[in-house]
């Protein structure tokens, strides 16, 4: 499975010493033995650095990339996996957890992922080691303020920086080669090229590093300050500002020097900047200039020219990341401290509301659009503000009325369902939508919509249609149709995915007409193209060409041409039903363009696996092969599972065409328990068994595997397979029942003729192998009929 690029912070200045501590990590590395190491030590040690350049040095050892994950935004252990996840690009499936999609996904990867504090979410420690246990070739590089002490872990102590200790003597000549002097001087070199060590300034360096104990944190911030201070000057500021905190021997590192060297270096700023620094507390992960501007009280200040100034004092840093704007971070300590000021000013809780509401506005803003041409742009929007949006949730929960957490997760829902974070979603709406507000009714139902529809994908049904149908009960008692039209769209989903076909099929006529009434172009799209998909299931070709062909011609008129491939691949699949080979290719031709532009790898797997089945009716089993297998692949990539098993069904089904018998079974047994499959795909899996049973003469087998599929079928409204069952029952019956058998073979006829199916060059080989291709067929009997006779003569048998 592909991953995304593989990217690394990058410093504009290096670094200095630590040379022992590199060699010895990267050495742990290159051990194969060594797949958890974790670098420990103070706040402002410089963990994060060391982790940096050590991966910069291993690149030629993890071919698949290294990648660093921050956790410092990070508040909640449930969230670690997540975030592991979007950084690698893999999506969560919807059969399996997030820890079993990460686990497919670098099973076969040699790559290295840097986990950067770590302390806050050490309880996702034990889902860590079970995916390091499980993905033979994944590699851990942690930061952390304590080990994790946990089984199969290489604890490495990052210490400060070396500097000459009080009584010490040192030769000016060799002062840099103490690390921490040498760090100082690099620093002060940024800002002052000509600066060069002395006898009139080598006693403040060294009496600074001595005061800081050698913490790179506190070095950077204080060299920071260079360019307008001498160092007999930074020696006294300092000096006073930790005189303070040393008043309390039982402090930490953070708390004794990187808070108080923070509250100096702060309180040189001009008043604005400090007023700015403050209000960035109020955001998790960082935020854009847009953001900052929208959320802070910033109004009226030189905001520009304020954050240049935190960011050349070393209290911002700016990142990029590839599709994304420029945003502006804190390292976790500044941003705790910036969080800690913030409270002092007693703007805390204002701010976080002023946070939260701005977040709740973009999530309806996105919810508005992400249907639209610039989904794929909204999307990538909100991936970047996602621990913004967990956190505007987590305050609205825990210290506001949860409304604004409750309008966020319903105006989220169509985001976490595109970009697979079904668990997540659930986790969220369901809190919610147990959250006692109900001063919201239209928040309450826009959940209950995204609960029932991504409830359908992780295969809980009863919960799914239950949240439903109250959320269509709230949007008729509030009179808003457009949202009206989600949940009953979701309902026919629901209905289909059961099996329930007609069912299906009146909500989503309910759909289109109400769709109609209000003007709702869009909706009445998409519930064009899912009648076409139950004609389709129902085996009502011409209607669902019909359905089709009104869907893309209103693309056409409106110029939604973002999604018109979808529509394209349905209506080539129906050209393969009706033996229009040549029409069927146009139109996957035409898809593959449209998908291929925006980037639907999952379509582009479909569009691959259809002319799969194009090429295996058309008996060119070679070329279909290659087409089930890129498919395969392509579906593997995005995570779709239920596509990956299409696909080996499939190929069971050339296997069985071309006398590979073994290995067809070895692809039908890739697929089980068929209990967990779709419908659709439950009955094509017995079908397949039939077949192979037939093939190889196994009585038994095609007795047990003729009377499941004609259990399920008479049990189901899926029709698309009726003509190959009473193909395949007759090929069961033809030596003990031929009467039966040719009865059997007659009403496949009838139903051929009836719905205008074409006959294929594979279907035509199939029958000519069986003993059925000397029956002559007699009186054909109702559908039904015929079914119930094969289940009853099988059944005494």
């Amino acid at each position: 499975m592909p991953l995304l690029p593989s990217q690394l912070p990058q410093y504009a200045t290096r670094l200095i010493g630590r040379t022992r501590a590199r060699t010895l990590v990267i050495d742990l590395l290159l051990d194969a033995q060594a797949r958890l190491v974790t670098l420990y030590g103070q706040s402002g040690a410089g963990k994060t650095r060391l982790s940096l350049e050590v991966a910069e040095q291993v690149g030629e050892i993890f071919r698949d990339g290294r990648y660093f994950v921050a956790l410092a935004p990070v508040s909640q252990a449930q969230f670690v996996l997540p975030t592991i996840a979007a950084t690698l690009g893999v999506e969560e499936s919807q059969h399996e957890a997030i820890l079993d999609s990460l686990i497919l996904a670098l099973a076969d990867k040699q790559i290295l992922l840097i986990l950067d504090n770590f302390e806050q979410v050490a309880g996702a420690a034990s889902e860590l080691l079970e995916l390091i246990r499980r993905a033979p070739n994944l590699t851990c590089l942690i930061t952390s303020r304590q080990a994790l002490e946990v089984a199969g872990e290489t604890a490495i102590m990052v210490p400060a920086l070396q500097y000459p200790e009080l009584g010490e003597d040192y030769q000016l000549e060799d002062l840099e080669q103490h690390s921490a002097i040498g760090l100082f001087v690099d620093r002060m070199r940024t800002r002052q090229p000509r600066f060069r060590l002395s006898a009139d300034n080598a006693g403040a360096l060294v009496d600074i590093c001595r005061l800081v104990q050698g913490l790179p944190l506190a070095i950077e911030l204080i060299a920071a300050h260079s360019a307008s201070l001498t160092p007999q000057d930074l020696l006294f500021f300092v000096r006073n500002h930790l005189s303070m905190a040393a008043l309390n021997p039982k402090q930490s590192a953070r708390q004794a020097i990187i808070k108080p060297v923070l509250a100096w270096s702060v309180s040189m700023l001009p008043a604005d900047a400090k007023d700015i620094f403050a209000q960035l507390g109020v955001f998790a992960g960082g935020a854009t200039v847009e953001t900052i501007k929208q959320v802070g009280l910033v109004e009226t200040m030189p905001f520009e020219s304020s954050l240049n100034a935190l960011i050349d004092r070393h209290l911002l840093q700016t990142e990029q990341l590839p599709g994304q704007k420029a945003r502006f971070i804190m390292i976790d300590a500044v941003h705790e401290y910036a969080l800690e000021q913030l409270q002092k000013t007693g703007r805390l809780y204002y701010l976080q509301e002023r946070h939260a509401i701005y977040y709740q506005i973009l999530s309806e803003t996105v919810h508005q659009n992400i249907r639209g041409a610039d989904g794929a742009k909204w999307i990538e929007q909100l991936r970047g503000e996602i621990h913004n949006i967990r956190q505007a949730m987590i305050w609205s929960l825990d210290s506001s009325d949860g409304l604004v957490a409750q309008r966020i997760a319903g105006n989220l829902y169509f985001y976490w369902y595109r970009t697979s974070a079904y668990r997540e979603a659930v986790a969220w709406l369901e809190q919610t939508y147990q959250h006692s507000n109900r001063s919201d009714l239209s928040a309450i139902a826009r959940i209950a919509t995204g609960l029932g529809g991504l409830l359908i994908s992780l295969l809980r049904f009863a919960e799914a249609e239950r949240y439903l149908i109250e959320a269509r009960r709230l949007w008729q008692e509030l009179g808003l149709p457009h949202d009206e039209i989600s949940a009953i769209g979701n309902l026919a989903v629901l209905y289909g995915t059961l099996g329930r076909l007609h069912d299906s099929q009146l909500a989503f006529e309910a759909a289109l007409a109400l769709a109609r009434k209000v003007g709702n172009q869009q909706r009445e799209i998409l519930m064009l193209h899912n009648l076409g998909t139950v004609a389709q299931e129902r085996n009502q070709l011409a209607t669902a060409q019909a359905y089709f062909e009104q869907a893309l011609a209103l693309k056409q008129q409106v110029n939604q041409t973002w999604d018109m491939f979808l529509t394209q691949i349905n209506l080539g699949l129906v050209a393969v039903d009706q033996g229009r080979y040549a029409e069927a290719e146009q139109w996957f031709e035409q898809a593959f363009i449209n998908a291929y532009a925006i980037g639907d790898h999952d379509s582009l797997a479909y569009i691959r696996y259809a002319r799969g089945i194009s090429a295996a009716e058309q008996a060119d089993y070679v070329q279909a092969e290659l087409h089930f297998r890129e498919s395969e692949r392509g579906w593997h990539t995005v995570g779709n599972l239920e596509g990956v098993q299409r696909s080996w069904l499939e190929q069971a089904a050339l296997l069985i065409a071309t006398a590979n018998y073994a290995q067809a079974a070895e692809y039908l047994h890739k697929v089980e328990p068929i209990e967990a499959l779709s419908q659709e795909l439950q009955l094509r899996h017995i079908i397949l068994a039939t077949r192979l049973a037939i093939a190889i003469d196994d009585q038994a087998a095609m007795q047990h595997q003729a009377q499941r599929m004609l259990a399920t079928a008479l049990a189901s409204e899926l029709r698309r397979f009726d003509l190959t069952m009473l193909q395949h029952s007759a090929a069961v019956l033809v030596a003990t029942q031929p009467t039966l058998a040719a009865q059997l073979l007659a009403t496949a006829e009838q139903l051929r003729v009836e719905r205008n199916l074409h006959q294929s060059v594979a279907e035509q080989q199939w029958l000519a192998q069986t003993n059925v291709a000397r029956l002559v067929p007699t009186i054909a009997l109702d559908l039904t009929a015929a079914l119930q006779a094969a289940q009853a003569s099988l059944a005494a048998q």
